[in-house]
């Protein structure tokens, strides 16, 4: 459920409830790729701290739409499915919004905001306005977002992800300071060879893990990603360092 609507709308939230230390939960959880936030300290005083797994939908209205330990995704396709601009954060938009709606969840967000400030300018229907406020608010929300991840994935040298985000930066704000500085910051990333072995690294790494997942044994699995982690192109490189923590997590696993 997460892979398919998470940041398309749907939030969702752990709750920690078998004494699992923090750092080991968390370590598990980015293993599998899964980002969503946890809350440590277990479930007391939920009604769900009797059995397990036990969770909660609330719905777009903000209402509890399911409760208990069954099939609760029925109940987020449901919700889901009511969500028509995904991420925005509204449901419904004034009539002259909809194409600036639609191009946010496009991501589009340069032609969002040409198309809002344009209902601005002619300033005759209030509710529209602030509707395109609100979008043009929202574009710059995740412009934000994006520099600031991009920045953070540099920073620990995981530039597949710092990619992603700048070729979303240059793409949906094109025309825009942002837009185009992010795609000036794509060609010179480029042109750096230590980037360029990270990134080698990395796509290396995406390949091992494939193999790795159809090995048998505890064993296998983390020689591999050993071996992996001290062959001379991966040396020092972030992907390296994650083999290398992937290999203690596999050993620790019962």
């Amino acid at each position: 459920m997460w892979n398919e609507y998470g940041g398309k709308g749907l939030n969702m939230y752990l709750l920690e409830s078998q004494g699992t230390a923090e750092e080991k939960l968390k370590a598990f959880l980015k293993g599998k790729g899964f980002t969503a936030p946890v809350q440590m300290g277990g479930m007391a005083g939920y009604p769900g701290d009797r059995g397990l797994p036990f969770a909660y939908v609330i719905g777009v209205d903000g209402t509890v739409v399911f409760e208990g330990r069954g099939d609760y995704h029925a109940a987020v396709k449901v919700e889901m499915a009511k969500i028509k601009y995904p991420g925005l954060g509204k449901l419904e938009v004034a009539k002259s919004l909809e194409k600036a709606a639609g191009n946010f969840v496009a991501k589009a967000y340069a032609k969002a905001i040409e198309d809002c400030n344009g209902i601005i300018e002619k300033a005759k229907d209030e509710a529209a306005v602030e509707d395109a406020k609100f979008i043009i608010e929202r574009c710059n929300a995740e412009g934000a977002k994006l520099r600031a991840r991009a920045d953070k994935a540099k920073e620990e040298k995981r530039y597949l992800d710092a990619f992603a985000d700048l070729e979303t930066l240059s793409s949906g704000f094109k025309g825009m300071e942002l837009g185009d500085n992010a795609a000036n910051e794509i060609k010179e990333l480029k042109k750096d060879k230590e980037v360029k072995r990270e990134v080698d690294a990395a796509n290396n790494l995406i390949k091992l893990r494939e193999n790795v997942a159809k090995m048998k044994t505890k064993t296998e699995k983390a020689t591999a990603l050993r071996n992996f982690a001290k062959q001379k192109a991966n040396e020092g490189t972030r992907a390296g360092e994650d083999a290398k923590a992937e290999a203690d997590r596999v050993e620790s696993e019962s």
